[in-house]
Formats: C-alpha cells, sequence, structure tokens
C-alpha cells in the first residue's frame, strides 16, 4: 500500500543461520502495516551470495583482519583484565554502527523512527508494530530531542549499564549520535575515565555512551528471540 510509513531496518554483526535469518525477516516484507526497508552492516562475508533479502545496500566485513586495531584501541581502557575481550565486543558493535552510517547515508530523510538490531535476533514483529503505533502516536519528535526505545532501559547492577542493548529503536536524532559512537568512544576517547568490567563492558560502555549524549532512553518491552547455531547451544 502506498500510504504505509516507511521503517529503515538496520541489521549489524555476525548472521547466525543463514535459514532462519532469511526466513524470520522475510516475513516483515508481508507486514499491512509498515513498509520495512534493510540494511546491513556486519560480518561473515562469505555468506553474502546466500542473503535473499532486499537490501537497499549492505557492507559484509572480515572481522577477524580488524581484531588487531580493535585491540589496539581498546587496551588502555581496560583496567585488571588482560584479555580485553569485554571492551573488543564494544569496540565491535559500534565499528558496525559506523558501517551502518555508511550504507544509510543519504537514504534515510523520509524516516522518523528506525529499528537497529543485531542480525541474529529476531523480534516479535507484533510487539514492534504494537510499539511503532505507540510512537507515531505520540508527541516525542516534537521535543526535538534525540530519542532510543530500548527493551528494558537502564540499570545499576553494581556498574550502570544497558542489560539488553542488541536491539533498539530510535528517531534519526538518536542513530546520529549512536553512528559517532565508534569515533567518540575510541578515537577522541570520550569514556576514557569509565572502568571496564571484563563481563559487561559493552552493556557499560553503551550506557554510559547514551548518557553522555543526552538521548532520551524510553522502555519498549519488544519479545526478542536470539538466534543460537546448535553447535553453540
Amino acid at each position: 500500500m502506498a500510504d504505509k510509513k516507511t521503517i529503515p531496518v538496520l541489521l549489524y554483526g555476525q548472521i547466525r543461520g543463514i535459514i532462519a535469518f532469511n526466513r524470520f525477516h522475510k516475513s516483515y516484507l508481508n507486514s499491512k502495516k509498515y513498509n520495512y526497508e534493510f540494511y546491513l552492516g556486519g560480518w561473515n562475508s562469505h555468506i553474502e551470495n546466500q542473503l535473499i533479502l532486499p537490501f537497499k545496500n549492505k557492507i559484509l566485513v572480515n572481522e577477524k583482519e580488524l581484531r588487531d586495531e580493535f585491540e589496539e584501541l581498546t587496551k588502555e581502557r581496560l583496567k585488571n583484565n588482560s584479555k580485553g575481550l569485554a571492551d573488543l565486543t564494544a569496540a565491535r558493535i559500534s565499528y558496525h554502527y559506523k558501517n551502518l552510517k555508511q550504507v544509510t547515508k543519504n537514504r534515510l530523510n523520509e524516516a522518523e523512527f528506525c529499528i537497529v538490531c543485531r542480525a541474529d535476533y529476531f523480534l516479535h514483529l507484533p510487539d514492534v508494530e504494537k510499539h511503532l503505533d505507540e510512537l507515531f502516536k505520540s508527541d516525542i519528535n516534537l521535543l526535538e530531542l534525540p530519542f532510543i526505545s530500548l527493551k528494558d532501559g537502564l540499570a545499576v547492577d553494581m556498574y550502570f549499564q544497558a542489560p539488553n542493548d542488541g536491539f533498539f529503536l530510535c528517531n534519526m536524532r538518536a542513530l546520529d549520535l549512536m553512528f559517532e559512537m565508534y569515533d567518540n568512544v575510541f578515537h577522541k576517547k570520550e569514556l576514557e575515565d569509565i572502568k571496564i568490567d571484563p563481563i559487561i563492558g559493552p552493556h557499560q560502555t553503551i550506557a554510559n555512551y547514551i548518557t553522555k549524549k543526552n538521548i532520551t532512553v524510553i522502555t519498549n518491552k519488544i519479545n526478542v528471540m536470539i538466534n543460537t547455531p546448535v553447535s553453540r547451544r
């Protein structure tokens, strides 16, 4: 239908299980309420020819080649953690955000809200569309402030963190700020005073970045299923 609003869906990270990935996301294309446009900034470049979604644009990298760069960027931010795996994850996530900026450049001018989601997360579409309905009926954009909608918001449990940050909905003001996370955190070192915990480093980084950039946080309670391959269950 010509009057359906367009929602960009920005997928990032590792694709795990190509059959399930294609089958699940295809359900978005049958929506009677919204027109979903897909973009991808991720890795597993060897499976590119197996993707059947009609991506508007995509970048798939061989992330193993970038590990040395991530280690160099993050090693000084880590305290009492010789392996650096937690902060490397935050670097990878924000690196994919940066790639999403490249694949969506000059393409999202008409959108009010968008979805940013890990490629191995399958969101419950009725929950997504209920939340989108609420956003479009609301006056949140009249505030002219960036906002981000997380599954459960931010939390303080020993550390300040975003415990469920694998996906979010946001307006374009917040999206621009999230696109800049890689450069702001790992090159401009905006969060260098934050002590990174070995376990929840990415959740700390994202929560502190959202707060530092004065992004308003709301919650959506959208159900999600993680696509974990059999070999990793």
